[in-house]
């Protein structure tokens, strides 16, 4: 008797294990399992497929593959490929940043009224015992101009030393008029932005952000989809030939995007 009753507990307390596990497992797991897209032929389009992820579809050529979207509280990323060549993308949090999707020009317009002025300080109060002063920050677009810009060169650097160590990888500078007087704006900018040439385009209120390389073939291609009320989506690919680029940018254009809840309910896609 005593042996069938620790048997029977010993199936309770494994039974309670499996139980545990399969509510936490469901209810607050951090991600879902892999979300394998539904194919579907084209109707209108001979020679493409459309793969649909319930959070959103996508149109790609006939012959490319899908290995899984895996969605989290916040988004999901994957993997299309065809052979060798490999699309990637994202939708919630592995979006790309929409600043990477900007022109050399637009990135040192909107950094330099964005960040800390490091130039002359202003001051905004004193006594006879204390100062106070302030940095100029932000500059106000509609009342200052853009003198010059260029690269931040290591003669330039001896004129205008960076500010701090947060500033010592900038690469490039802002020449900025304001309130009369001009302030020499040290910004980094990101390699992509440097070796990128960009497009956008709106079209039934879908926003699209297209950056190619200027260099086929050595760098990044990537396409930023946004439409509101919705997450961003991204599909990028790196080293691509003109042919696979081409094939990346329409599928980018082509998403769109369906309205569905992400919360997590017992294990349910």
């Amino acid at each position: 008797m005593r042996k069938r009753t620790k048997h029977i507990v010993l199936i309770i307390f494994l039974m309670l294990i499996v139980s545990v596990t399969y509510i936490f497992v469901t209810e607050f797991s951090p991600q879902r399992p892999i979300i394998i897209s539904k194919t579907l032929p084209h109707p209108e389009k001979p020679g493409f497929n459309i793969f649909n992820f319930k959070t959103f579809a996508i149109e790609l050529p006939v012959g490319w593959k899908d290995r899984g979207c895996l969605l989290d509280a916040s988004g999901g990323d994957g993997e299309l490929f065809l052979s060798e060549k490999v699309l990637y993308y994202g939708f919630g949090a592995g979006s790309f940043n929409k600043s990477e999707a900007k022109s050399l020009y637009k990135y040192l317009y909107d950094a330099r009224n964005d960040e800390m002025i490091m130039g002359d300080t202003v001051i905004v109060g004193s006594t006879d015992t204390t100062i106070s002063v302030s940095f100029i920050w932000p500059i106000d677009p509609e009342s200052s101009d853009t003198l010059e810009t260029g690269l931040y060169c290591d003669s330039l650097k001896k004129i205008h030393p960076p500010p701090n160590q947060l500033y010592k990888n900038c690469n490039y500078y802002s020449l900025t008029e304001y309130n009369d007087s001009t302030y020499f704006i040290p910004i980094e900018v990101p390699e992509i932005v440097i070796n990128s040439k960009t497009a956008d385009s709106i079209y039934d209120d879908y926003q699209y952000n297209i950056v190619r390389p200027k260099n086929i073939g050595n760098g990044i291609t990537f396409v930023i989809v946004t439409r509101e009320p919705y997450s961003s989506f991204s599909i990028w690919g790196y080293d691509l030939d003109f042919e696979t680029q081409e094939e990346l940018i329409k599928a980018g254009l082509s998403v769109t995007f369906d309205e569905i809840d992400l919360t997590f309910k017992k294990g349910k896609n």
